[in-house]
């Protein structure tokens, strides 16, 4: 492999894709040469992304030797770094990530931390505290951090993003929040409509004092009707004090059936009231916007364009109509936006 030096300085996203075969990690495939060659020049790069595939995570461990040097080296040799995002890995040390102590944003997906370094570094490694880093998002596996990793998340992070699937979950991202709570001010929750515990779990937005934006991203799978939402909803009641909420968004990600889903949202379900602005603002009383926006998946591919048209149109209604009874309008929108939106793609 050869790089025209001259535009390695213009490089500012080093993506390393390794895919399902992992070829790209052969040893003859020459990686570390083309990271060397980064470093050796000056790096200006400030976002590193490795992602593996989804269904078949790579082991750290299966990295050559030379490559992860190479691209350790590559990584402290760049002053600009400050995102990290590592994707569908398995064993991955935590040094990796803490030997840039400068990042800001450091994305773990589907990726299972480590207990030691393996041979390259024989024995458990001490996890430095990320001061600089202001945006954590963890998907899956946040037990592995949050047991072995204490110290690492410092109170500075003003952005975290966590997957909540169950209580076990719930209990570990609370440990986070818990101790970021004196800057936090957006809080990304992802979500399953089904998993039916955030009632009695220890989350409690109401005690998030700095928190200002609150995105809840909904999965509702494959079902002709979303199931009730009184469960994930009781996240926007919290039992403490009135909260300093601004800005509400909630994301659906829907996949409808082989029937056209015009019954998807269930206008007797009470729990849509709960997005009412008289009744949030019980409870939050700067806030200032609400968001509902659901993405709707059509099956059988190829639906004709009108029809999605059509059910984006009748899913709007609905969505307005479960939350607006008829003695209860909309506010006007200088008192507090709400915004509807509804994509159906095939």
């Amino acid at each position: 492999m050869f790089l025209e030096t001259d535009v390695v300085a213009f490089v500012r996203t080093l993506h390393i894709d390794v895919g399902e075969t992992r070829k790209i990690l052969d040893e003859e495939n020459q990686m570390h040469s083309v990271l060397n060659t980064l470093a050796s020049v000056g790096s200006n790069i400030d976002t590193f992304w490795i992602p593996g595939h989804r269904q078949r995570p790579f082991r750290w461990n299966d990295v050559p030797t030379k490559t992860v040097q190479s691209l350790i080296s590559l990584l402290k040799q760049s002053p600009s770094l400050a995102n990290l995002r590592f994707s569908n890995i398995k064993n991955l040390p935590l040094s990796v990530p803490t030997s840039i102590p400068t990042i800001r944003s450091l994305e773990l997906n589907r990726t299972v931390l480590a207990l030691s370094d393996g041979p390259r570094a024989p024995g458990r490694f001490p996890a430095s505290p990320l001061h600089c880093l202001d945006y954590l998002c963890i998907h899956r596996f946040i037990n592995r951090l949050v047991a072995d990793y204490p110290s690492l998340i410092t109170e500075n992070i003003i952005r975290f993003k966590v997957s909540v699937l169950d209580l076990n979950e719930a209990h570990l991202a609370w440990k986070i929040l818990s101790n970021t709570s004196r800057y936090l001010r957006c809080l990304d929750l992802m979500l399953r409509v089904d998993m039916r515990f955030l009632a009695t779990s220890p989350i409690n937005i109401g005690d998030l004092s700095a928190l200002r934006t609150l995105n809840l991203y909904i999965q509702t799978g494959s079902q002709a009707t979303i199931p009730p939402l009184d469960d994930v909803f009781s996240l926007l009641d919290p039992r403490s004090q009135s909260t300093s909420l601004e800005r509400l968004n909630i994301f659906f990600n829907c996949v409808a059936p082989h029937t056209l889903p015009i019954s998807l949202i269930n206008t007797a379900d009470e729990s849509w009231r709960l997005l009412h602005l008289e009744i949030l603002r019980k409870k939050h009383q700067r806030l200032k916007g609400i968001t509902v926006d659901v993405d709707l998946h059509v099956n059988p591919s190829g639906t004709v364009q009108s029809r999605l048209s059509h059910m984006q149109v009748v899913l709007k209604d609905c969505i307005l109509a479960a939350i607006c009874v008829a003695e209860r309008p909309l506010p006007a929108p200088r008192v507090c936006a709400f915004d509807v939106h509804v994509k159906a793609r095939s």
